[in-house]
């Protein structure tokens, strides 16, 4: 069974997925600019 069937969300989870879910919490719960949470994942989002 995958985390996702036993969390009941109906979504393909993946890597980017949770690049982007982390982004995002750590850029609204700290006030944190987006330029610097994408310097600090050394990646880019597509929100």
């Amino acid at each position: 069974m995958e985390i996702a069937d036993l969390c009941g969300i109906n979504k393909n989870l993946t890597t980017q997925l949770g690049r982007n879910t982390t982004a995002m919490v750590i850029f609204f719960a700290n006030d944190v600019s987006m330029e610097k949470t994408e310097l600090s994942l050394a990646g880019s989002f597509n929100f």
